[in-house]
C-alpha cells in the first residue's frame, strides 16, 4: 500500500490522537528541510476502503513507504526523531 517514497498518515475525521499527529507534522514542516515530510499525504480510513480494512481502529499510523513509524499510540516527545529515522533509512 506504501509509497516507497512517501510519507503517509492515515487517520480519522474527529479522532484527537489524528489531530495532533497531524499538528505535530506540521510544527516540523516548519523547522525541517526533508521534502517527504513537506510532501506528505492525508488518508481518512473511512473515505478509503483499502486503508479502513488495513487500519481499521489502529489509527493514526504514519508511514514512510511500507515502513510503519507509528501505530496507534505514539509519543510526541521522541516523533521527530522517528521520523528524521525513517527518512534517512530510506534514503
Amino acid at each position: 500500500m506504501g509509497d516507497a517514497r512517501r510519507l503517509t498518515l492515515f487517520g480519522r475525521i474527529g479522532c484527537s490522537h489524528c489531530e495532533q499527529l497531524q499538528f505535530a507534522l506540521e510544527l516540523m514542516k516548519t523547522r525541517l528541510p526533508h521534502e517527504p515530510l513537506h510532501a506528505y499525504r492525508y488518508v481518512d480510513i473511512d473515505s478509503d476502503l483499502n486503508a479502513k480494512e488495513q487500519y481499521g481502529d489502529s489509527v493514526p499510523v504514519l508511514m514512510y513507504g511500507d515502513d510503519t513509524i507509528c501505530a496507534g499510540i505514539f509519543d510526541i516527545e521522541t516523533l521527530e526523531t522517528e521520523v528524521l529515522n525513517a527518512l534517512q533509512k530510506r534514503n
